[in-house]
Parts: C-alpha cells; sequence; structure tokens
C-alpha cells in the first residue's frame, strides 16, 4: 500500500499492516525549518519504508521526524528515488524553432526572459518576490522581463489579487507579466533564458528539474534540494532563503553571461536525463516494491 501523503497513512497504514501488507509512506515536501513535525507524524514509523524525493530530503526526514509510537519499530528506513520528466516533452529546441517559439510567447526582441512556473500562493512567494526583487531587477537588469506561468485569479483569490496590485504599485507594468494557467509549460522553460524559484519550502520542485531538462538554467532560492542538485551539478544559482538581494545578484549575473547561461544549461540537461529518466527510476520503484513483497510485517 502507497501512501502519498499524511492523510492516506492516518486512514490506510493501520488497515494495511493488519492485513499483511507492506506500507510505503511518501514525503513529496519538507516544512520550513520553524516548523515542526506534529505528534500525527509520528505515524510514520507503521510504514515500512518512508519514500522521499532527493538525499537532501532524506537527511532532513531522518534529523526531524518525531519518535516512533509506543509498540512500533524504533525507526522506519527512509530511502529517496528521484521524480521523473517526460524527456519526449522536456528537451531542449534547436536555435531557430525557439525563437519562434519566443516571438509566439509574445516575448520581445533582446529581452531576458525569465520564468516563474507556478500556482500564485502563499508558499511560491510571489508577492515577497515582487516587492523583494522587483525594482530591483528592474533597475539592474534593463533587459529583464519576469513572466509568471500558473494559476492566477485576481477577482476570486486575494493573494493573487495583492501580487497584482503589487505590480502595478511599484510600477512594474510590462516587466511582469500574469499569463495564468498554460497547459503547454514546456514551451515556457523552453522559451525562457532562466526560470526562477522563490519558494518559501519544497521538497524536489518539479518546475527547476523539468527546466534544467529544456536546458535552462535555474536561480533559486535554497529550498530543499536546491542545492543538491544546482549546486553539485552546477546547473544554476542558489541564495540563501529570503535573500532577495543575492538572488536579483545571481539573475544579474547570469543575465550579463549567455555563455555561463548555455554552460549551466547544458549541465543541466545532461543531469536531468541522467537523474530523471523515467526508465531507471521506474526500475527503482521495482526494486522497492520487491523488496518488500516478500516482508510485508518485517
Amino acid at each position: 500500500v502507497h501512501c502519498n501523503d499524511i492523510r492516506s497513512l492516518q486512514h490506510a497504514a493501520a488497515g494495511a499492516r493488519a492485513a499483511g501488507a507492506a506500507v510505503v509512506f511518501n514525503v513529496r515536501d519538507v516544512k520550513p525549518p520553524g516548523q515542526a513535525y506534529t505528534g500525527a507524524w509520528r505515524l510514520a514509523q507503521l510504514a515500512d519504508r518512508v519514500l522521499v524525493l532527493s538525499r537532501e530530503m532524506q537527511d532532513a526526514l531522518r534529523a526531524r521526524l518525531p519518535g516512533a509510537l509506543p509498540g512500533t519499530r524504533p525507526s522506519t528506513p527512509v530511502e529517496f528515488i528521484y521524480s521523473v520528466v517526460d524527456p519526449a516533452l522536456m528537451h531542449p529546441l534547436p536555435a531557430d524553432a525557439r525563437a519562434a517559439l519566443r516571438r509566439r510567447l509574445g516575448m520581445h526582441e533582446g529581452e531576458l526572459a525569465i520564468g516563474y512556473v507556478a500556482t500564485v500562493n502563499e508558499k511560491k512567494g510571489q508577492l515577497e518576490l515582487l516587492e523583494g526583487a522587483g525594482a530591483a531587477l528592474r533597475d539592474r537588469v534593463p533587459a529583464a522581463r519576469l513572466h509568471f506561468v500558473g494559476d492566477f485569479e485576481p477577482e476570486r483569490d486575494g493573494y493573487a489579487r495583492r501580487c497584482r496590485d503589487a505590480a502595478a504599485r511599484l510600477g512594474l507594468e510590462g516587466r511582469v507579466v500574469f499569463h495564468g494557467y498554460r497547459a503547454g509549460v514546456a514551451e515556457w522553460y523552453q522559451a525562457c533564458d532562466i526560470v526562477l524559484l522563490a519558494s518559501r519550502r519544497e521538497g524536489l520542485a518539479r518546475c527547476m528539474i523539468e527546466s534544467l531538462a529544456c536546458g535552462t538554467p535555474v536561480v533559486s532560492f535554497d529550498v530543499c534540494s536546491a542545492g543538491e542538485i544546482l549546486r553539485e551539478h552546477d546547473c544554476g544559482r542558489v541564495a540563501p532563503q529570503g535573500d532577495y538581494g543575492a538572488l536579483v545578484a545571481a539573475l544579474e549575473e547570469l543575465a550579463g553571461d549567455p555563455a555561463l547561461r548555455a554552460r549551466l544549461g547544458a549541465n543541466g540537461g545532461r543531469a536531468a536525463r541522467r537523474l530523471f529518466d523515467p526508465g531507471p527510476v521506474a526500475a527503482a520503484y521495482e526494486r522497492l516494491y520487491r523488496a518488500l513483497s516478500g516482508g510485508a510485517s518485517g
């Protein structure tokens, strides 16, 4: 029985174990450093494996999950298996096809297109990004244009409305575009010069790994897994969490050096093919399930 969040674990784990089935508890996000895991997370000890999405997540969960429930094993093993990225969909484009795509998406000639691919909400931090970095980015990188791609409904959602109003109040009209939901998100990764990630927290950010698969470098706050992927594989830049000055400095560095962007993008493409290819990832899940199938009560 594979549980994809704490609620499914609460509902299914005890019954599954009573029936003799193995339990996998898949954790896909990490709480911020100052936020404790509640007592409900002690139920993780009912699982045969806690499964996460990166080595940094593995380290974080091992250190932060609360102790075992009375009568359960002292510690459930925590393993990681990376997410997959579909290489048939997420891949770099030839220069001529990319230029045509940028024109179709409305990117200006000579602009530095920075993509932020995420639903507009508090976790993703678009409002804080605008207020903390919008004016500095406008002044220090004149060619920059920030493209927010993801659900955006200011008429119904207060956070989205505050983002829209902040862009106007800060004089960022024309420099910030809210595109809303777009089905063809791969083309935004392919068309942008840089993808930006300024979330409050992540597990293994999908926009990061999909961007790398498309050959586009990433600038990110130091959310979980960013250092593991971007630093270790030299495919982007990582700024301290909440340091908008450092974030703008990293964007400015990449904006002024097309050769650096190309090198980081090529490194990212190689890393994505090695780490997130569906074949090896599916094989890792198969090995895990086979290992557990003979010892559900182990």
